[in-house]
């Protein structure tokens, strides 16, 4: 019904930090809830975490909980296994900091009660506290990604948080108080811009900064690849196909989106345009790679189909389906424009393949939907 419709929420203060809650662990017990973590960062009140989840029936993004939380927000890392721990960076005054929050569950009919807010100041709930967990020490400048590692076969199953800074990047152990398992140098000028776990090579992270990009072994403590120049200007993402292993993509300051061969990482295998200004940060869709989103200080969000790059190409399906080159070719899906200003954080739905939010610096969340012709294309 509201497969082409936008649901806005907004908060009271700026804000460029958004997260998917994982649904694990949703005490409700239906694991299909569209729920997103938000925080603000004001420099002169006290700022908040918000716990938002889209209903499907109204259109509508409700606040579930109000977390109150005194510190700048900078970056937000929900745990993929616990919905309700959540690492948050950010500045308290002095240092730049990672600590590890735990959030209390919304009171049981918390769901009757919840309340749109679109852009009102209002708040709809009374704050509640969070309870501080652990606490990294204190970083080179603020932290651009805080990534929990994959949980593999490959891997052990104990908690792992990387965290980049301004020019390292450091891996812990938090399975009791944080311990430093190893350290790399990213840059020594520059400064770095974020970082990605590999989930197909789950000992592997790639790193950008300035105009480069570069991927660490943890497991051999090493670099194991370095691309002196992906982006003229410089580089502002990068995140690994979830479903193809080697590939990647990254976007810049150059408006372009770059897809790469770290086995041949000489020269970009396809490059997107569609921004008029920097490309702030891109993200494959975990479940279906043909799909994947890019935003920016442009205001847009943009939706892409990139199909003769992922693991299963729609090409592929045209002599069984009748499908025309057109429907199965590479390109812009559609523009959303709802946000005026510059958008920093972009986030796939959880438990949804087809919901995608993003949040520009004013404050303001707005949920969108992949097009169901586009779906129907991927499913049948």
């Amino acid at each position: 019904m509201y497969l082409n419709a936008s649901a806005i929420y907004g908060l009271r203060h700026q804000a460029r930090a958004l997260a998917a809650q994982s649904s694990p662990q949703i005490s409700t017990g239906d694991a299909n809830h569209h729920r997103f973590i938000v925080g603000s960062m004001n420099i002169r009140e006290e700022n908040e975490i918000h716990l938002i989840e889209y209903n499907e029936d109204s259109n509508d993004l409700l606040c579930m909980a109000v977390y109150a939380f005194p510190h700048e927000v900078w970056h937000l890392s929900p745990s993929p296994s616990d919905a309700w721990l959540v690492f948050a960076s950010h500045n308290d005054g002095e240092d730049f900091k990672s600590t590890l929050l735990c959030l209390p569950e919304p009171s049981e009919g918390a769901n009757e009660k919840m309340t749109p807010v679109v852009m009102s100041g209002l708040q709809p709930v009374e704050k509640q506290s969070l309870e501080e967990v652990m606490s990294l020490p204190p970083t080179d400048g603020p932290v651009s990604s805080l990534l929990w590692a994959p949980v593999s076969d490959e891997a052990k199953a104990i908690p792992q948080i990387a965290c980049l800074d301004h020019h390292n990047l450091k891996l812990w152990d938090i399975s009791s108080s944080p311990s430093e398992m190893c350290a790399f140098k990213v840059c020594e000028a520059s400064q770095a811009a974020c970082a990605v776990w590999d989930r197909n090579q789950p000992t592997l992270l790639l790193t950008a900064n300035d105009l480069q990009i570069q991927a660490w072994d943890i497991r051999q403590q090493q670099r194991a690849l370095h691309m002196p120049s992906a982006h003229r200007f410089g580089v502002c993402a990068v995140d690994c196909n979830p479903n193809r292993p080697s590939y990647f993509v990254t976007s810049g300051q150059d408006r372009m989106i770059k897809f790469w061969d770290m086995r041949n990482p000489a020269k970009p295998i396809k490059v997107l345009c569609g921004h008029t200004h920097w490309v702030w940060t891109v993200q494959y869709n975990r479940f279906h790679d043909q799909l994947l989103i890019s935003a920016g200080t442009d205001g847009l969000v943009n939706l892409w189909r990139v199909s003769s790059i992922s693991s299963v190409p729609l090409l592929d399906l045209d002599g069984e389906n009748g499908n025309n080159a057109a429907d199965s070719a590479d390109t812009k899906i559609r523009t959303f424009d709802e946000q005026r200003e510059s958008v920093y954080s972009i986030a796939w739905s959880a438990c949804d393949a087809w919901l995608f939010a993003s949040l520009s610096y004013d404050g303001k969340v707005v949920l969108n939907h992949v097009p169901s012709t586009e779906k129907y294309k991927i499913l049948l």
